[in-house]
Protein backbone atom coordinates (compact mmCIF):
# COMPACT_ATOMS: atom_id res chain seq x y z
CA UNK A 1 0.00 0.00 0.00
CA UNK A 2 1.25 3.54 -0.59
CA UNK A 3 -0.19 7.26 -0.82
CA UNK A 4 0.21 8.80 -3.87
CA UNK A 5 1.41 12.11 -3.35
CA UNK A 6 -0.86 15.47 -5.57
CA UNK A 7 2.45 15.69 -7.03
CA UNK A 8 3.58 12.11 -8.29
CA UNK A 9 2.70 10.39 -11.21
CA UNK A 10 2.08 7.14 -11.92
CA UNK A 11 5.55 6.59 -13.11
CA UNK A 12 7.11 8.45 -10.10
CA UNK A 13 5.60 5.00 -8.23
CA UNK A 14 6.67 2.60 -10.69
CA UNK A 15 2.77 2.11 -12.05
CA UNK A 16 2.99 0.86 -15.64
CA UNK A 17 0.51 1.26 -18.63
CA UNK A 18 -2.27 -1.91 -18.27
CA UNK A 19 -1.80 -2.09 -14.80
CA UNK A 20 -4.19 -2.17 -12.31
CA UNK A 21 -5.05 -0.45 -8.78
CA UNK A 22 -6.93 -0.73 -6.06
CA UNK A 23 -7.43 3.61 -4.63
CA UNK A 24 -9.25 4.74 -1.43
CA UNK A 25 -10.92 7.85 -1.78
CA UNK A 26 -10.26 10.01 1.36
CA UNK A 27 -13.59 9.56 3.77
CA UNK A 28 -12.99 12.90 5.25
CA UNK A 29 -15.52 15.89 4.10
CA UNK A 30 -17.03 13.51 1.71
CA UNK A 31 -14.87 12.88 -0.93
CA UNK A 32 -15.29 8.97 -1.27
CA UNK A 33 -18.92 10.20 -1.73
CA UNK A 34 -18.27 12.74 -4.39
CA UNK A 35 -15.82 10.64 -6.46
CA UNK A 36 -17.97 7.24 -6.50
CA UNK A 37 -20.94 9.71 -8.13
CA UNK A 38 -19.22 10.99 -10.19
CA UNK A 39 -17.93 7.89 -11.46
CA UNK A 40 -21.33 6.58 -11.70
CA UNK A 41 -22.49 10.02 -13.24
CA UNK A 42 -25.06 9.72 -10.41
CA UNK A 43 -25.96 13.56 -10.99
CA UNK A 44 -28.78 13.67 -8.34
CA UNK A 45 -26.48 12.81 -5.68
CA UNK A 46 -23.70 14.84 -6.81
CA UNK A 47 -25.66 17.68 -6.75
CA UNK A 48 -25.97 17.33 -2.71
CA UNK A 49 -22.17 16.79 -1.94
CA UNK A 50 -20.67 19.85 -2.18
CA UNK A 51 -20.51 20.44 -6.16
CA UNK A 52 -22.68 23.49 -6.59
CA UNK A 53 -23.36 27.06 -4.23
CA UNK A 54 -26.98 25.74 -3.38
CA UNK A 55 -25.13 22.84 -1.54
CA UNK A 56 -22.07 23.74 -0.58
CA UNK A 57 -22.70 23.38 3.17
CA UNK A 58 -23.43 20.16 3.12
CA UNK A 59 -20.09 18.58 5.46
CA UNK A 60 -19.35 19.87 9.14
CA UNK A 61 -15.85 21.17 7.73
CA UNK A 62 -17.60 23.23 5.10
CA UNK A 63 -19.97 24.53 7.73
CA UNK A 64 -17.08 26.34 9.57
CA UNK A 65 -15.55 27.75 6.04
CA UNK A 66 -15.60 31.41 5.10
CA UNK A 67 -17.27 32.65 2.19
CA UNK A 68 -14.26 32.99 0.12
CA UNK A 69 -13.15 29.71 1.09
CA UNK A 70 -16.31 27.61 0.97
CA UNK A 71 -16.64 29.22 -2.76
CA UNK A 72 -12.79 27.92 -3.25
CA UNK A 73 -14.02 24.53 -1.62
CA UNK A 74 -17.12 23.97 -4.06
CA UNK A 75 -15.01 24.87 -7.07
CA UNK A 76 -12.25 21.99 -6.42
CA UNK A 77 -15.02 19.60 -5.36
CA UNK A 78 -16.74 20.85 -8.71
CA UNK A 79 -13.42 20.27 -10.74
CA UNK A 80 -12.37 17.08 -9.38
CA UNK A 81 -16.17 16.03 -10.39
CA UNK A 82 -15.94 17.03 -13.91
CA UNK A 83 -12.65 15.22 -13.99
CA UNK A 84 -14.08 11.53 -12.82
CA UNK A 85 -16.98 12.31 -14.84
CA UNK A 86 -15.09 13.38 -18.46
CA UNK A 87 -12.80 10.22 -17.38
CA UNK A 88 -15.84 8.08 -17.45
CA UNK A 89 -17.50 9.62 -20.53
CA UNK A 90 -20.56 10.74 -18.16
CA UNK A 91 -21.77 13.65 -20.55
CA UNK A 92 -25.20 14.43 -18.31
CA UNK A 93 -23.22 14.90 -15.34
CA UNK A 94 -20.73 16.68 -16.94
CA UNK A 95 -22.86 19.14 -18.72
CA UNK A 96 -25.15 19.86 -14.95
CA UNK A 97 -21.59 20.50 -13.29
CA UNK A 98 -20.23 22.76 -16.14
CA UNK A 99 -23.49 24.58 -15.65
CA UNK A 100 -23.65 24.89 -11.86
CA UNK A 101 -20.07 27.06 -12.52
CA UNK A 102 -17.58 24.21 -12.90
CA UNK A 103 -14.41 25.48 -14.04
CA UNK A 104 -13.18 24.15 -17.21
CA UNK A 105 -9.90 25.33 -16.67
CA UNK A 106 -9.24 24.18 -13.47
CA UNK A 107 -6.10 21.71 -13.42
CA UNK A 108 -5.03 18.79 -11.07
CA UNK A 109 -1.55 19.37 -9.40
CA UNK A 110 0.26 18.32 -12.61
CA UNK A 111 -1.49 20.34 -14.85
CA UNK A 112 -4.27 18.19 -16.34
CA UNK A 113 -8.10 19.17 -17.36
CA UNK A 114 -10.60 17.69 -17.62
CA UNK A 115 -10.40 18.13 -21.44
CA UNK A 116 -7.09 15.94 -20.85
CA UNK A 117 -8.59 12.86 -19.37
CA UNK A 118 -11.13 12.87 -21.46
CA UNK A 119 -8.87 12.79 -24.72
CA UNK A 120 -6.92 9.99 -22.88
CA UNK A 121 -10.20 7.94 -22.28
CA UNK A 122 -11.16 8.83 -26.08
CA UNK A 123 -14.66 10.14 -24.64
CA UNK A 124 -15.64 11.97 -27.97
CA UNK A 125 -18.73 13.32 -26.55
CA UNK A 126 -17.05 14.97 -23.33
CA UNK A 127 -14.56 16.54 -25.68
CA UNK A 128 -16.92 18.11 -27.53
CA UNK A 129 -18.49 19.64 -24.65
CA UNK A 130 -15.67 20.63 -23.16
CA UNK A 131 -14.66 22.44 -25.78
CA UNK A 132 -17.92 23.79 -26.39
CA UNK A 133 -17.30 25.45 -22.80
CA UNK A 134 -14.02 27.13 -23.41
CA UNK A 135 -11.53 23.87 -23.33
CA UNK A 136 -8.12 24.44 -24.59
CA UNK A 137 -6.95 21.54 -26.88
CA UNK A 138 -3.25 23.07 -26.66
CA UNK A 139 -3.22 24.01 -23.30
CA UNK A 140 0.04 22.15 -21.74
CA UNK A 141 0.11 20.28 -18.73
CA UNK A 142 3.47 20.57 -16.36
CA UNK A 143 5.00 17.95 -18.53
CA UNK A 144 4.14 20.00 -21.89
CA UNK A 145 1.62 18.01 -22.95
CA UNK A 146 -1.74 18.70 -24.93
CA UNK A 147 -5.01 17.05 -24.69
CA UNK A 148 -4.19 16.56 -28.53
CA UNK A 149 -0.91 15.16 -27.65
CA UNK A 150 -1.65 12.75 -25.03
CA UNK A 151 -4.94 12.11 -27.41
CA UNK A 152 -1.74 11.16 -29.65
CA UNK A 153 0.29 9.20 -27.37
CA UNK A 154 -2.25 6.59 -26.37
CA UNK A 155 -3.60 6.16 -29.70
CA UNK A 156 -6.60 7.76 -29.42
CA UNK A 157 -7.28 8.77 -33.11
CA UNK A 158 -11.23 9.68 -32.31
CA UNK A 159 -10.07 12.32 -29.50
CA UNK A 160 -7.61 14.21 -31.62
CA UNK A 161 -10.10 14.14 -34.78
CA UNK A 162 -12.79 15.53 -32.51
CA UNK A 163 -10.33 18.07 -31.25
CA UNK A 164 -9.15 18.99 -35.03
CA UNK A 165 -12.41 19.18 -36.60
CA UNK A 166 -13.67 21.95 -33.66
CA UNK A 167 -11.12 24.11 -34.10
CA UNK A 168 -11.82 23.84 -37.99
CA UNK A 169 -15.49 24.41 -37.48
CA UNK A 170 -14.96 26.91 -34.83
CA UNK A 171 -12.98 28.30 -37.10
CA UNK A 172 -15.11 28.22 -40.69
CA UNK A 173 -17.87 29.38 -38.06
CA UNK A 174 -15.99 32.53 -38.07
CA UNK A 175 -16.00 32.70 -41.63
CA UNK A 176 -12.25 34.64 -40.95
CA UNK A 177 -8.89 33.47 -41.93
CA UNK A 178 -6.62 31.90 -39.31
CA UNK A 179 -3.40 34.16 -38.21
CA UNK A 180 0.18 32.58 -38.66
CA UNK A 181 -0.01 31.53 -34.78
CA UNK A 182 -3.01 30.17 -35.72
CA UNK A 183 -2.34 28.33 -38.88
CA UNK A 184 0.61 27.03 -36.56
CA UNK A 185 -1.41 25.80 -34.02
CA UNK A 186 -3.58 23.55 -36.46
CA UNK A 187 -0.34 22.16 -37.99
CA UNK A 188 1.25 21.01 -34.92
CA UNK A 189 -2.67 19.42 -34.22
CA UNK A 190 -2.61 17.31 -37.40
CA UNK A 191 0.94 16.63 -36.67
CA UNK A 192 2.17 18.43 -39.48
CA UNK A 193 4.27 21.13 -38.16
CA UNK A 194 7.72 21.49 -39.72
Amino acid sequence: MLDLLDDSTFKDNDIIRGGTITMRIWRQDGWGHLVAAAAKGDTVKLAHLGVTEDFAGTTPYAEILGPEQKKEWVAHRAFVALFVASHRGHVRTATFLLRHGADVHYKTPLGRTALHVAAVMGRCDCIELLLSCGARALDPDSEGQTAVSLARLWGQQQSERTMIRFKWQKKSAAAVLPSSSESLDMQEMSGHAS
